[in-house]
C-alpha cells in the first residue's frame, strides 16, 4: 500500500513524505488512534517509501521487488511484531497477549546490524500500548541510543 492509497491521513502523509524527502527521518514514530484508521497501513507505506527502488512523486512505486516484499511481509529489513497475528521476532516466545521482553531482546540483537538489502531497517510494533513493562524498559535503551538507518514505529 502506498501513501496515495491511504484515506484521511493527509497531514501524517505530508509529514512522513517531508521527512523522507529531506533525509530527516526520525528514529522512532508513534502512530496512535482507534482501530481502523490506517495506522498499520501508514506504517507499511512509510517502510516502502524509505526502501523503494523507484520512488515516484514522493511515494513508493508499490510494484518494485522491495515494495512487493514489504507488502507481503517478506523483506528482511522490515520486521513486524504483532502478537495477535503471531508475527514475532523470537518465535520461541510464549507471551501471546502483549509484546514481551523476548521480542525486544531479539530486536536489540538485530538492530545493531546495518540494513541487509534496503536503505533503512524498519521495525513496526503493533499494539505497543500493550507492551509489558519489562519490554518497554528494554526498548527505551534502543530509543535513547538509536543505531543509524533504523526506524521503530510504535502503533498504539
Amino acid at each position: 500500500m502506498a501513501f496515495r492509497d491511504l484515506v484521511n491521513q493527509d497531514h501524517a502523509v505530508m509529514l512522513l513524505r517531508s521527512a523522507a524527502r529531506g533525509d530527516r527521518v526520525s528514529h522512532a514514530y508513534l502512530f496512535a488512534g482507534p482501530p481502523g484508521v490506517g495506522r498499520f497501513d501508514t506504517a507499511v507505506a512509510f517502510a516502502q517509501l524509505l526502501n523503494c527502488e523507484r520512488i515516484t512523486e514522493g511515494d513508493a512505486c508499490g510494484s518494485c521487488r522491495t515494495c512487493t516484499r514489504i507488502a507481503q511481509g517478506q523483506h528482511p529489513d522490515v520486521r513486524i511484531v504483532d502478537v495477535d497475528r503471531g508475527l514475532l521476532l523470537d518465535p520461541a516466545d510464549t507471551t501471546k497477549t502483549a509484546i514481551g521482553i523476548d521480542q525486544i531482546r531479539a530486536l536489540r540483537r538485530e538492530v545493531v546490524y546495518p540494513p541487509y538489502e534496503g536503505r533503512w531497517k524498519v521495525y513496526i510494533l503493533v499494539n505497543a500500548d500493550r507492551m509489558l513493562a519489562e519490554a518497554g524498559n528494554s526498548l527505551l535503551k534502543v530509543l535513547e541510543e538509536p543505531p543509524p538507518r533504523v526506524v521503530i514505529i510504535l502503533i498504539a
